[in-house]
């Protein structure tokens, strides 16, 4: 065990992992947006649309005849976007970028702070300096993305499914 991690150390690195593990899990949980189907009379199913970063839930699929006969079929499952570019707006498509390399951040600290529990090399005053700032980063990051992701509420695609 690490002899010079004092108690101060030991709950920096645990509140580090669960942070890291907070925004890994609301990075990729779909339910950031989530509502009834509203406008769709061909669907006969309730169904409750979600929308995530880069992953949606209960979304509708256009013109795929072969699923259902109709220009209009509810794929009942979570999934990611086909691409990039399919994510609806150009907010959420720099929310999705902010939020992933703010979680990255974190779990880059999160580990290093695992392995700084155990190992005595990894234990000095300039990694933890580092490790403050890229937790500082990630944090930003994350505010940004907080702020920015609302913005992306008016897409097309948003008001017609949710």
């Amino acid at each position: 065990m690490c002899g010079s991690m004092t108690a101060r150390g030991w709950g920096w690195a645990f509140v580090s992992i669960l942070a890291a593990g907070a925004a890994c899990t609301a990075f990729y949980w779909p339910d950031w947006i989530n509502g009834p189907a509203q406008f769709h009379p061909i669907l006969t199913k309730n169904a409750t649309f979600r929308f995530g970063l880069f992953r949606r839930c209960n979304y509708i699929l256009r013109n795929q005849s072969q699923v259902s006969g109709s220009s209009i079929a509810l794929r009942e499952e979570c999934g990611r976007y086909e691409d990039f570019a399919d994510i609806p707006s150009t907010y959420w498509r720099a929310a999705t970028i902010m939020a992933g390399c703010g979680s990255g951040l974190l779990v880059l600290v999160a580990l290093t702070a695992f392995f700084a529990l155990f190992l005595d090399d990894v234990c000095n005053k300039t990694l933890s300096i580092v490790a403050a700032c890229m937790q500082l980063l990630a944090a930003v990051g994350w505010m940004a993305t907080l702020f920015v992701y609302p913005f992306g509420w008016d897409a097309d695609l948003i008001k017609k499914e949710a």
